[in-house]
């Protein structure tokens, strides 16, 4: 029993108002920037407006507005992404065409080589 903590009401309270206590130098610290507006996160999922000062008509102007840049932006991604593949698909070809040629370079060296030995081989 000396090591647990009581229970009681009255200790609770106490903890209650000390905890409190504790609250408001911190409150009251900051109350003189409550006024000023705050610096919005760079990396906020917000239009860059204050949602609590904004008119529901510019607030709704601002996110149609960031939705059309959005799908400016996705439509030049999806046209750079069709872009590239179609350049890497010009390039496999020119690879693939470029790898027949030299098997076909192949074919035609070791042939030549099978000759050259067999004219040896006859001389020998």
């Amino acid at each position: 029993m000396g090591g647990t903590p009581s229970l009681d009401s009255s200790n609770h309270l106490s903890d209650a108002h000390a905890a409190a206590s504790l609250l408001q130098p911190a409150a009251a610290a900051t109350a003189p920037y409550q006024d000023q507006d705050p610096q919005p996160h760079p990396h906020a999922r917000c239009s860059g407006t204050n949602s609590a000062k904004a008119s529901p008509a510019s607030d709704s102007t601002a996110r149609i507005e960031k939705r059309k840049l959005n799908t400016l932006s996705a439509r030049r991604y999806r046209q750079r992404r069709l872009d590239r593949m179609s350049e890497l698909e010009a390039e496999l070809r020119e690879a693939q065409s470029e790898r027949d040629a030299l098997k076909v370079r192949v074919a035609e060296l070791e042939g030549e080589t099978k000759v050259l030995r067999e004219m040896l081989r006859k001389d020998q």
